[in-house]
């Protein structure tokens, strides 16, 4: 109960959390796109429910085990980038930094 809580409270609201969540579905639906396959056809290749593709690539991994984002990757070839231009240009771009505070 204690480690749902925590992670529901920390874990779960980490923008780098949240950002590698999304950056792995944005992977996994450019690869299939590329292969030009639909979720469904994806998901019978990885022996998967659809709806599990769905979730992948909208990134809500919350529960989802190792095994099952290998499952995909694997019918995907093992070819998914999960840095596209628009998130490495996210990582690398530099931060504003904030105003000095006075005193």
């Amino acid at each position: 109960m204690l480690r749902k809580f925590l992670v529901d409270r920390y874990v779960s609201r980490d923008p780098l959390v949240l950002f590698g969540k999304q950056a792995i579905g944005r992977g996994i639906e450019r690869a299939r796109r590329a292969r030009r396959l639909t979720q469904a056809r994806l998901a019978y290749q990885a022996e998967l429910d659809p709806s599990t593709i769905s979730k992948l690539e909208h990134g809500r991994l919350e529960g989802m085990r190792l095994g099952t984002l290998a499952r995909v990757v694997a019918a995907l070839n093992g070819e998914i980038d999960f840095l596209d231009d628009a998130t490495v240009a996210a990582l690398t771009s530099p931060k504003p930094t904030p105003p000095a505070r006075r005193p």
